[in-house]
């Protein structure tokens, strides 16, 4: 005895669009996929010939103390960065960047320069 067999229709997921128009979003939208997981971004550094200049030049305690804070906070990203807390494992540390960075604060003159903020 045969039994009949049923084909159940395709349901179009995207709702009541064309077929053309259904497999040219689907196309677009791998491609978007692909392009973003291929994609690295470069890292930015916070450091800056002109941050540098300001930190050694300014007079003004007050924009001194903004300054160094801002060093602070930089010096603790690094040191994330460097992967210190976590023996230089984990997603989060990318050397290269972090020793720049380093490098580039090693310019500042005062408590930065002396490493005071290092420990």
């Amino acid at each position: 005895m045969n039994m009949p067999v049923n084909k159940s229709p395709m349901i179009n997921t995207c709702g009541g669009i064309s077929s053309p128009y259904h497999e040219e979003l689907w196309k677009l939208n791998f491609q978007h996929l692909s392009g973003e997981r291929g994609h690295k971004s470069r890292p930015t550094f916070s450091i800056t010939k002109e941050f540098i200049l300001r930190f050694n030049q300014t007079q003004n305690s007050k924009e001194k103390e903004e300054l160094l804070e801002l060093a602070r906070k930089i010096i603790l990203r690094c040191k994330r960065k460097l992967g210190l807390k976590t023996l230089g494992s984990g997603k989060h540390v990318h050397l290269p960047a972090a020793w720049t960075e380093v490098i580039y604060l090693a310019q500042c003159k005062g408590e930065i320069q002396d490493g005071t903020y290092f420990k």
